[in-house]
């Protein structure tokens, strides 16, 4: 560093002035040298910034305010500094720079030597970002010397696109340019039946940077023609033809003719490889028939428009031949919308007694009301019943109706119908309330499924339960009758005998006996007693 005299008054004196002056200090070469260095192009978005100092630098005055980065897209950046204390500092800016834009980065006059040297004045410099490169370059042949690329535009500052291209042979070449926000080109006087490669970059003042992923398509074919052409259903190469979606694999689409000469034809696909843009595979050539092929069904809303090529030969003159191409245009076909069928079922279990109560051993009545309200038939519906606890399928009733089945391994009633559309079937059978059921027992109509198979696909497209149709609740109570007394059968023995005497003597005995009849109390006291001892042995002595 060198120390320069200013005097009060703020004009240079002399080193080592008098004293009304004061010392300044200053760094002698301040910059050494800088990368990105000074108007320097296609610099990464993410790269730190060098600077080496003529001193080392005071890390302390290396700041946002003192090491300035500003981007004309992306404005000022912070960094994080390293390097203090040596005579280079890096700036790793936080955020990555925009692509295009240019950096503008300023060194002021706050950044001091470890010794306090300054900077004499800001030192100013810019690079720049290159454009961002295209993507989705595509390429499709459109003749038999021309394909057309079509890219998508990234960026926003570029000056235009350059278009390279390769045959496989030779190198890249630049084969056209076009202007800014332009995505498309068309490359022209190509060679017949050969495969070219290509790439795109953005440009600006700054140069060209980045190319976009390649692209290749084949030139259509332009073999010797030895006939005036090939005709699909009377309409001349490179016409189209059209097909309706959903055909399936077999189905023919035209027949091919070939004009002058008419002779004896063969029809075959044309080249016999695989072409990229060419859909050959996905058709056949049977004699002078072209069809679908065997795993082929075209969808509309999958794709409209499928491209064949071939050739006719004369089979008296193999080397006479003569070639062709179409386009075979799926039409749209309104999808099938099948009937509408929906199905909806009401049961009920009745009893035959004027009080709606059973008792064991009396038959019921099971129900079912199953409706189609859709606009569709039903045919093979299958209703499921298992049968309500308490109850047995009960055959012998001879009411059942004669289409339920009764499955004795799943303990349930199955019914198989069909039903029209707006219609419903009325099915029942009955019932037996079992002896084992007990009063206050209600019998109701449980769980049962409705299903039908629509589409005759072994799997029920449709499948109702009662949670999600209607089900009229009605259930039946249980009422078992008391069993009947004999006044004087003190044992229930459903008799009068010398066993009963000796039970009412046992009671007046000792007070007690073994479960006595209480039902045959003769004189209504709740008590097993004298009156009851003389009603036995009167009934005896009968």
């Amino acid at each position: 560093a060198a120390n320069y005299a200013v005097n009060s008054a703020g004009s240079l004196g002399l080193p080592n002035g008098g004293a009304n002056t004061r010392l300044i200090n200053f760094l002698r070469s301040p910059v050494v040298s800088k990368t990105p260095s000074t108007g320097a192009v296609n610099i990464s978005k993410t790269t730190n910034i060098t600077v080496q100092f003529s001193d080392n630098i005071d890390a302390s005055t290396v700041t946002g305010g003192t090491f300035q980065i500003n981007g004309s897209v992306s404005g000022i950046h912070t960094a994080t500094f390293s390097g203090g204390g040596t005579d280079t500092v890096t700036a790793d800016p936080s955020d990555i720079f925009v692509s295009g834009e240019t950096v503008t980065v300023t060194l002021t006059t706050g950044i001091k030597s470890t010794g306090g040297a300054a900077l004499s004045a800001d030192h100013t410099w810019h690079f720049t970002i290159p454009p961002a490169e295209p993507s989705g370059l595509s390429a499709t042949p459109i003749s038999h010397e021309a394909i057309y690329l079509a890219w998508t535009d990234n960026s926003d500052n570029e000056t235009g696109f350059i278009v390279e291209r390769s045959d496989g042979i030779h190198g890249w070449e630049a084969v056209g340019a076009v202007g800014a926000n332009v995505t498309s080109f068309t490359d022209t006087g190509l060679r017949y039946s050969w495969q070219y490669y290509y790439r795109v970059s953005a440009y600006n003042d700054s140069g060209s940077f980045g190319y976009s992923s390649g692209a290749s398509a084949w030139t259509w074919f332009y073999p010797y023609e030895d006939c005036d052409g090939v005709a699909l259903n009377g309409a001349v190469w490179f016409a189209d033809v059209y097909l309706p979606e959903n055909s399936p694999p077999g189905t023919v689409i035209g027949t091919f003719t070939t004009i002058n000469p008419t002779g004896t034809q063969r029809y075959e696909f044309y080249p016999p490889i695989y072409i990229p843009g060419i859909d050959n595979d996905l058709f056949q050539i049977v004699g002078d028939m072209l069809i679908t092929g065997k795993n082929f069904m075209p969808d509309f809303e999958t794709r409209q428009r499928y491209r064949i090529s071939l050739r006719s030969i004369d089979i008296n003159a193999n080397y006479a031949w003569c070639h062709a191409e179409f386009g075979i245009v799926i039409t749209d076909v309104p999808e099938y919308s099948p009937p509408a069928r929906s199905l909806r079922a009401s049961v009920r279990i009745d009893s035959e007694t004027a009080d709606g109560t059973a008792a064991p051993g009396d038959t019921l009545r099971y129900s079912a009301s199953i409706m189609n309200e859709g606009d569709g038939d039903v045919t093979d519906a299958v209703f499921t019943v298992p049968l309500p606890s308490g109850t047995a399928y009960a055959a012998d009733a001879k009411r059942s109706d004669p289409e339920v089945v009764y499955n004795a391994v799943l303990n349930q009633i199955e019914w198989t119908g069909d039903i029209p559309a707006g219609q419903t079937a009325e099915i029942a059978f009955d019932l037996r309330v079992c002896e084992d059921v007990n009063t206050g027992d209600v019998i109701a109509s449980g769980e049962w499924s409705l299903a039908c198979d629509t589409d005759g696909d072994g799997v029920n497209d449709m499948t109702v339960k009662p949670e999600d149709a209607e089900t009229v609740s009605s259930g039946v109570t249980v009422v078992v009758p008391e069993p009947e007394c004999l006044t004087g059968d003190v044992n229930g023995g459903g008799d009068v005998t010398l066993a009963d005497a000796v039970i009412v003597l046992q009671i007046l005995i000792a007070g007690e006996s073994d479960a006595p009849a209480l039902c045959a109390d003769a004189d209504g006291d709740g008590k097993i007693g004298f009156a009851e001892l003389l009603v036995v042995l009167r009934r005896l002595a009968e």
